[in-house]
């Protein structure tokens, strides 16, 4: 038996390809599943010279005997001269069932901050698992997302899931174990049925098991035919996504790296309802683990069918949002929609200018075109919008307030108040990225003007010195200089 699971295991990964990740990272809770899983992939080393073994503890700090299991597995990794990590999260009081739910979010998350993408975190989930898993998301109703239960290799945020058991009983597992005279520890928290896996684990299936002994087979092979319907599925909505995608404004992306995806209101409006919902769910699911339930979905693909431009139509879902804003339909995080206050004085202009408010560098580089340098008497300041501002924007030929234009613009409403603005004194003299204020552009007859160009930074305190150091420089700075690199043309 440890022969056959060992091929299996070696088949595995060739078939995988996992050779090429730099480190194999086993979540090492000491059970039986993960014991043998991390004693096999030690026993595969010498094949694998260039990788690195290491096993990560999470410790919930629900069990009184947490402390003796994170001792069990480091006793365990330091026989086999296994890299070994632990990791203490904290979880809110709850009750039972909420607090199982907490602790697989805080295990995901604590594996998101300590795996990059070079590394490929082992599970050792068995074909029990997989039942187990499908029929509890058969009973909430499930789609076929759902009916995939569990793949064999997966990817989770910026790294790698595998999942070699699955296609193997818990009792072969035991039954390595008990071979290669492993010890593992027990969780007595998995026969408290009150955990619908628990009851469904040793009453359900059991009693399932009398009449079909080998029920477990056909419903494991059963979540494999829906993963073929499932990558059918997403084939389908990667060719109506490229369709229906908008290619973002380059000075969104550069300002907003919040905003995920754009698509088109009017193309999604051709696609059946069917396809709509596919789309939506395809492109969802590439940001986040948890969708919304079928009937938001439903619902919220409804709206989209009969939204005009006017309409607003808004789904939430784990941290982030669709959001309609005129013609385009957004994929945005929550946090986008945070109201953001800046008022930042730009001192040292124009050496370059962090805003961590806004998590934005602001540079000055020699350009033909763009608004005048400031004068002696002129601070100059990056803002936020407080309301009431008017400009007369460069593709106008009149002045009008800054709610007029960012309508004219098509700036989604949520990033309006959130737009870097600069000023000259109390006087707006354009928006990084969108508009320049003609009373202070330059000539189209002068040359050689300093550019702005700004780039994501992470936020961090900024050191302001004397402003007259820039006035003492002047001879050494030209006249002239612009907000980006990109500009809307009349």
């Amino acid at each position: 038996m440890p022969e056959t699971l060992a091929q299996s295991l070696q088949t595995y990964i060739e078939q995988h390809q996992l050779g090429r990740f730099k480190r194999w990272w086993v979540a090492f809770s000491g059970g039986v599943d993960s014991s043998v899983l991390l004693h096999e992939l030690s026993l595969l080393r010498p094949q694998f010279p260039g990788i690195e073994l290491a096993a990560i503890y999470i410790h919930h700090g629900i069990s009184d005997n947490a402390d003796r299991w994170l001792q069990h597995c480091q006793h365990f990794c330091q026989q086999r001269n296994i890299v070994f990590q632990s990791i203490s999260v904290e979880l809110a009081n709850t009750t039972r069932q909420g607090l199982e739910q907490r602790a697989r979010q805080a295990r995901w998350q604590a594996f998101a901050q300590l795996l990059d993408k070079q590394d490929c975190l082992w599970l050792g989930h068995h074909q029990d698992d997989q039942v187990e898993t499908l029929m509890l998301n058969l009973f909430r109703g499930t789609g076929v997302k759902g009916a995939e239960a569990m793949k064999p290799l997966s990817r989770k945020q910026h790294y790698w899931v595998a999942r070699p058991f699955l296609e193997h009983s818990k009792h072969s597992l035991k039954q390595a174990a008990e071979y290669y005279e492993l010890s593992w520890v027990e969780d007595g928290s998995n026969n408290d049925e009150q955990l619908s896996r628990n009851y469904l684990r040793h009453q359900v299936l059991p009693a399932i098991e009398k009449n079909w002994p080998e029920v477990k087979q056909p419903l494991s092979r059963f979540s494999q035919h829906m993963q073929q319907t499932s990558r059918l599925l997403d084939e389908l909505a990667e060719q109506d996504y490229q369709q229906v995608k908008v290619t973002l404004d380059p000075s969104w992306s550069k300002t907003f790296q919040t905003v995920i995806d754009s698509l088109s209101l009017t193309k999604l409006k051709t696609l059946s309802s069917d396809r709509l919902v596919n789309l939506l769910r395809y492109r969802m699911s590439t940001v986040a683990d948890y969708l919304p339930s079928s009937e938001k979905l439903n619902e919220f693909a409804r709206q989209i069918e009969t939204a005009t431009t006017d309409s607003n139509a808004s789904l939430n879902w784990s941290d982030f949002r669709l959001q309609q804003s005129g013609e385009q339909l957004f994929i945005v995080t929550e946090s986008d929609f945070q109201p953001t206050v800046c008022s930042k004085q730009w001192v040292q202009f124009p050496e370059s200018l962090d805003v961590p408010e806004l998590n934005l560098r602001l540079e000055a580089k020699a350009s033909d075109k763009g608004i005048r340098a400031p004068t002696k008497d002129e601070r100059v300041t990056i803002r936020t919008r407080v309301g009431g501002e008017r400009c007369w924007p460069d593709y106008r030929n009149k002045s009008t307030s800054l709610k007029k234009i960012f309508q004219e613009l098509d700036v989604p409403h949520w990033q309006r108040n959130k737009w870097p603005l600069v000023f000259y004194n109390n006087e707006m003299v354009g928006a990084v990225g969108l508009f320049y204020c003609k009373p202070f552009m330059v000539a189209d007859t002068d040359l050689e003007l300093p550019d702005v160009n700004i780039s994501d930074v992470k936020p961090s305190d900024v050191n302001i010195s004397d402003e007259n150091s820039f006035f003492e420089s002047q001879s050494k700075v030209k006249n002239y200089f612009e907000l980006t690199s990109t500009r809307l043309k009349k």
